[in-house]
């Protein structure tokens, strides 16, 4: 759950509005449970490298949604 705390900590909410804070972090709550099951991913990189991909994943996703 570390990137819930990057997304609060961002202020993310105020810049992208109620519903893409909401899709985002709907997104990377997907994306680390997925990552959680992959034993490999998880020995290989510390959690905010994780995080830091997971957020990074989800906003070419949602960019994507968008156009």
């Amino acid at each position: 759950m570390y990137f819930c705390i990057n997304l609060v900590m961002t202020g993310l909410e105020g810049k992208l509005g109620k519903k893409h804070f909401k899709y985002l972090n709907k997104v990377c709550l997907y994306l680390s449970k997925m990552a959680l099951f992959e034993v490999e991913i998880m020995t290989t990189y510390d959690y905010a490298t994780i995080a830091c991909a997971n957020l990074y994943v989800a906003f070419k996703i949602i960019e994507q949604v968008e156009h």
